[in-house]
């Protein structure tokens, strides 16, 4: 995939974004190794593939984000919001990997939670002004196809995930299952969101769009299986599931150095509208 937004920065810039980019990928490499074939595996070696390989890819994803909004002035406001988002699920990472992973008890939700669910409202206050950016004037035609894209994902999402979920957790503390609930709700609303601005754009949304909505897609499965894990005693650190998080804001990262759509008054006619 190219990094099409760093052709245009100074050679020294742009040679740090490579490089950047060159060890956020050998990191996932490492990462996918030592899941899929055990590299590893051994538990005083593990803590560096799990602990600090895992944290650094999203922290990585996360200022590699920033520094597209620093450097490029097309669509600043938005990549800096989904930027942010993906830097608080970071920080709620290494809050909970330095902090609380060690400590005896911990209450739930527990502050890495509040952490990772201030993701969702960053990264959709950035999607809305991705699309703001995007689309100058909307034809109704547009908002009742973005509408329909958006209530789908929700609708359909809505029935799979959430009566498993409520379930498991019968019996739970009401904040407890709250919190459980609000990873999926949010990764909805995200996901209907994305449906939406395809909608709008004439489901032409470009490679940008295209990889925010395959990094959201990938959180919203990763969070799913994670919690139904959870519930059934069967979660276990260090899985292929622990892959998920990092591709998916990899996804995100690989989104923001795409070329920024130009802004356009869109409309949707005769068969684009079904």
């Amino acid at each position: 995939m190219r990094l099409t937004l760093s052709a245009g920065l100074p050679p020294p810039v742009r040679a740090g974004v490579r490089i950047a980019w060159a060890l956020v990928f050998a990191a996932c490499a490492a990462h996918a190794v030592h899941i899929a074939a055990g590299v590893g595996a051994d538990p005083g070696v593990a803590w560096i593939f799990d602990g600090w390989i895992y944290s650094g890819i999203i922290l990585a994803g996360a200022l590699l984000i920033l520094a597209r909004a620093v450097l490029v002035a097309d669509e600043r406001p938005a990549w800096m919001l989904i930027g942010a988002a993906v830097l608080v699920w970071s920080s709620g990472d290494i809050v909970w990997w330095r902090v609380l992973s060690g400590a005896e008890e911990v209450a739930y939700p527990s502050p890495a939670d509040y952490l990772y669910l201030l993701f969702f409202p960053l990264l959709y206050a950035g999607l809305i002004l991705l699309l703001r950016a995007r689309v100058r004037r909307f034809h109704a035609s547009q908002w009742l196809d973005g509408i329909a894209a958006a209530l789908f994902v929700a609708a359909v999402g809505t029935a799979i995930l959430l009566p498993p979920i409520v379930d498991a957790n019968e019996g739970v503390a009401t904040m407890a299952v709250a919190t459980n609930l609000a990873y999926p709700l949010g990764d909805l609303l995200v996901l209907g969101l994305v449906a939406a601005v395809a909608g709008m754009t004439g489901w032409r949304p470009g490679r940008a769009v295209g990889l925010l909505a395959a990094g959201c897609l990938t959180f919203t499965l990763a969070d799913s299986v994670y919690l139904f894990q959870v519930a059934a005693g069967d979660y276990a650190e260090g899985g292929l599931l622990d892959l998920c998080w990092p591709v998916g804001v990899v996804f995100m990262a690989l989104g923001a150095w795409q070329p920024s759509g130009r802004a356009r008054p869109g409309r949707l006619e005769a068969w684009g509208v079904m």
